[in-house]
């Protein structure tokens, strides 16, 4: 804990830097730091709004299978005193298959979304730190921040 205490004071006063006074009225010229945010091209974005798009699908085709596996399953309840017919056998077999549907559709919603996360993780862009000349004039009313700021 207390060498935790130690090295943060020492890289505390590793970071000083400049003074600025921002209270002084003449005009100055100073650079400052700006980290930009890394824009994702649209062709990365569409790969992987597609992906997750495709999960979604998948997902709900997933969910319905599993929905009427489950009311055709309700319908052939009844124990021991059911009587079997080919009816009966139809519905057993149509409640298999759906089932098994929503386990294939779940699967694939699921690699999907798996995906399209992955990707999203491997494409990302780091922001870049560049430095900025600042140029402030305190007489008048507006700052000016380079050509890309002004307030």
């Amino acid at each position: 804990m207390v060498r935790a205490f130690l090295m943060t004071l020492l890289m505390a006063n590793m970071a000083v830097g400049e003074e600025i006074d921002y209270f002084d009225t003449t005009s100055r010229n100073a650079v400052v730091a700006t980290q930009t945010e890394a824009i994702r091209p649209n062709k990365e974005k569409a790969v992987i709004w597609s992906l997750a798009g495709g999960s979604a699908l998948f997902l709900a085709v997933g969910g319905v299978f599993h929905f009427k596996s489950n009311k055709n399953a309700s319908l052939i309840e009844g124990g021991s005193m059911r009587v079997y017919s080919e009816k009966l056998e139809s519905t057993r077999q149509k409640s298999i298959d759906q089932s098994r549907n929503s386990i294939i559709a779940y699967g694939i919603g699921g690699g999907l979304a798996a995906g399209a996360i992955i990707y999203a993780i491997a494409t990302r862009k780091q922001a870049k730190l560049e430095t900025v000349p600042v140029a402030v004039d305190m007489s008048q009313t507006s700052v000016v921040v380079s050509k890309r700021w002004s307030f």
